[in-house]
């Protein structure tokens, strides 16, 4: 599923997507004025993740794709009963194009593949 953002300005700046995120994880809340405004639409959750600029700081070398995906399932979902974390991870692989990527280890992936695993990474705990 693909989450869009919209980015606002006012007068006096333009908010970028880095500080957007910043704001709304509450890591800048010295930005917001108290006329600040944030409009939030209550129809479907919202899970806000903030992967750095550097993605190898979010994976693991050493690891497989799968296995990256994997330990953080494990990790991820504790306290859940009965996880098949290896389905949970192959699908997801699957849903970011890294299937054929699966058995690649991470320092071998492209910057794409790489932010993608990141990504998936992120969305591990929403995966049971």
């Amino acid at each position: 599923m693909l989450t869009y953002f919209l980015f606002g300005f006012n007068k006096y700046f333009l908010l970028g997507k880095t500080t957007f995120l910043r704001i709304l994880n509450g890591q800048h809340h010295n930005q917001l004025s108290e006329n600040s405004q944030l409009f939030i639409s209550n129809l479907s959750p919202i899970s806000t993740v903030f992967i750095t600029q550097n993605v190898s700081d979010h994976l693991m070398k050493g690891l497989t794709a799968k296995q990256m995906l994997i330990y953080a399932s494990k990790l991820k979902n504790v306290n859940h009963q009965n996880v098949n974390h290896e389905s949970i991870a192959l699908k997801l692989l699957d849903e970011l194009n890294l299937a054929d990527s699966k058995n690649t280890k991470v320092e071998c992936l492209s910057g794409g593949e790489c932010r993608r695993l990141a990504t998936g990474k992120c969305k591990m705990q929403f995966k049971t």
